[in-house]
């Protein structure tokens, strides 16, 4: 009972490793929560957001980064606003171990410090790997076309839209 009970456990946990190698990368969607795959923001002042967009683990940083400019120019023109600074940006990146287990049984004869023997017992291999998925954050200021006129840093939010759309995954597009 114990080792049918044990292999439907371990049935159940290569079954779960299985499916999560599967993921696809995180889409441009808004995050169901705070910390859950997808992008978010925070009103900071009347023209000033904190911009969040954080990816699975099969989302490359560079993707991560991306959908974080595309929101933040989408939110700017939501707001009214034509141009927009970033400010106070960061990619946090959080790494763990996924590691395979392979066991196999194996009978045979054995020598202990004072007989031979038979026996039954498993030889076991491990493999890990690092699973790295990506957050990042900026603060988005935004402006009008007056205030952007004289800062060569503005990004003009309509342009930005236009080229990220181009080359992302964006549900509905």
């Amino acid at each position: 009972m114990a080792l049918m009970r044990r292999s439907a456990v371990l049935g159940a946990l290569a079954l779960a490793l299985g499916l999560a190698g599967c993921a696809s990368p995180t889409p441009y969607v808004p995050a169901s929560k705070p910390g859950t795959p997808g992008y978010g923001e925070r009103q900071i002042d009347t023209n000033r957001f904190r911009v969040t967009f954080t990816g699975n683990s099969a989302t490359p940083r560079q993707t991560v980064e991306t959908f974080l400019l595309l929101r933040a120019a989408d939110l700017t023109l939501a707001q009214g606003f034509d141009f927009f600074l970033l400010e106070a940006q960061d990619v946090d990146s959080s790494t763990v171990y996924r590691s395979d287990f392979d066991a196999w049984p194996r009978a045979g004869f054995y020598w202990s410090d004072w007989h031979w023997g038979r026996g039954f017992g498993a030889s076991v291999s491990t493999t890990s790997r690092p699973i790295t998925s990506y957050s990042a954050y900026a603060d988005v200021i935004m402006l009008t076309a007056a205030q952007a006129a004289g800062d060569p840093h503005a990004l003009n939010a309509r342009t930005v839209q236009q080229n990220l759309r181009a080359q992302s995954f964006v549900p509905g597009q």
